[in-house]
């Protein structure tokens, strides 16, 4: 089963990597959609390349051309075997895996309409008076859906700091 699942990805990543447009290449490096994406959103929040003027393009395809080189002259040195290079990534990794892992428990938070109304009502004196609940039900579902995502990482904490061994020195 594992064995498929990286399958199916490993042919997903090639299929997509074949269908990617080359726009440049770099030292014999394709410098394809996937590579110039990250960097899209500098731009009017385009979602494609062909969404830019001549100019937007250009200066997309020559810093998307520098990070390439940039790379290439990385990887030529073996910097990512330096000690403290593995030692950012490490701590990076680590990071992103917590960032991770609580936009994962964020996914499950809802709330119900019920739930805003009593915040509404709750919180009344905080709103001018003139504000109905339909003109600031986006701000209370969020603040709801926080403070529920606040109370259910607290409760998860509290679980796992149960059940670990911890040892303070």
């Amino acid at each position: 089963m594992k064995t498929r699942v990286l399958l199916s990805i490993f042919t997903l990543l090639i299929t997509s990597q074949m269908n990617a447009k080359v726009h440049a290449i770099v030292n014999g490096e394709n410098l394809t959609d996937e590579d110039i994406k990250p960097m899209l959103s500098m731009f009017h929040d385009a979602k494609s390349i062909n969404e830019l003027n001549q100019y937007e393009k250009k200066m997309l395809l020559d810093q998307s051309i520098e990070k390439k080189l940039i790379l290439q002259s990385f990887k030529k040195e073996k910097l990512e075997t330096s000690a403290v290079f593995q030692k950012v990534l490490a701590n990076f990794k680590e990071r992103l895996m917590v960032e991770f892992w609580m936009k994962d428990r964020l996914k499950t938070v809802t709330v119900s309409e019920e739930e805003i109304k009593k915040s509404f009502e709750k919180n009344r004196g905080q709103y001018p008076k003139e504000s109905t609940l339909e003109a600031v039900k986006p701000q209370i579902k969020e603040q709801v859906r926080m403070e529920k995502f606040q109370l259910l990482i607290d409760t998860k904490l509290s679980e796992m700091k149960k059940k670990a061994e911890i040892a303070y020195k």
